[in-house]
């Protein structure tokens, strides 16, 4: 499991502009990927993708084959646009 900690965003301020993430897994290693990477390994099920939102932990979806959301109660939450950019 990994928890993505920032985004980079590309010519825009939507889920869709989101280009690249960091993330951290379980054991402290960090990464990150381009979202076509990380829409891949989700897809894929490589890959279990959330976003701590204090101390609850948010799941992140694939949306139209192409950009990441978060997930939380059944609904598209905007989680990882309140993340810091990097």
């Amino acid at each position: 499991m990994i928890f993505i900690t920032h985004v980079r965003m590309a010519k825009g301020t939507e889920h869709e502009h989101i280009s690249d993430v960091k993330w951290r897994d379980e054991n402290g290693k960090i990464g990150s990927n381009t979202v076509k990477e990380m829409v891949d390994l989700i897809k894929k099920n490589k890959v279990v993708v959330n976003v701590k939102d204090g101390e609850k932990i948010v799941p992140v979806v694939v949306v139209d084959d192409s950009y990441l959301r978060t997930k939380a109660d059944g609904k598209l939450t905007n989680n990882l646009l309140s993340l810091p950019r990097f």
